[in-house]
């Protein structure tokens, strides 16, 4: 998740995916990402945070959490910024990561290393074969074990 610097919340709900993670191998950490994206988006704008605190994001995140089975209290020590350097050093390394490979916004679609700005959030399975099945085929040197530069006959 890449949390964007203009929504307040968006940085701890990124800590969090670390954390779910970390406490699920990796086993529900999609689950917590389709929950905020999905599910709980409109609880955490800006303007139903107005006047919460972080205190109040943690009780919502625990919420959110009681039913995939991670243990809440584990889980809200390791969110809490006060208590989790480790998490937040992930989440913020991954941020200037992301940041310096063009990444501004979301979505931003990045395939083999290179941003393509021109691909579409409502592209289908079909438009996604049209785009990635020619960079499946061979290139033009793959089939030349090394090239070959005609040496001049002696």
């Amino acid at each position: 998740m890449f949390p964007l610097p203009y929504h307040q919340n968006s940085f701890y709900a990124s800590r969090a995916a670390f954390v779910i993670h970390y406490l699920t191998n990796g086993t529900k950490t999609f689950q917590w990402i389709e929950r905020i994206l999905l599910e709980k988006l409109p609880d955490l704008t800006d303007s139903s945070f107005y006047n919460k605190s972080d205190v109040d994001l943690l009780n919502l995140f625990e919420e959110y959490v009681s039913d995939m089975g991670v243990d809440v209290a584990t889980f809200r020590d390791m969110v809490d910024r006060r208590n989790s350097n480790q998490f937040e050093r992930y989440t913020r390394i991954m941020w200037k990561y992301a940041c310096s490979r063009g990444v501004a916004g979301t979505p931003t679609y990045i395939v083999n290393g290179i941003v393509h700005p021109n691909i579409e959030q409502s592209w289908g399975l079909n438009e996604w074969k049209l785009f990635i099945n020619p960079l499946l085929q061979p290139q033009l040197f793959d089939d030349i074990d090394y090239l070959e530069i005609n040496q001049p006959e002696e």
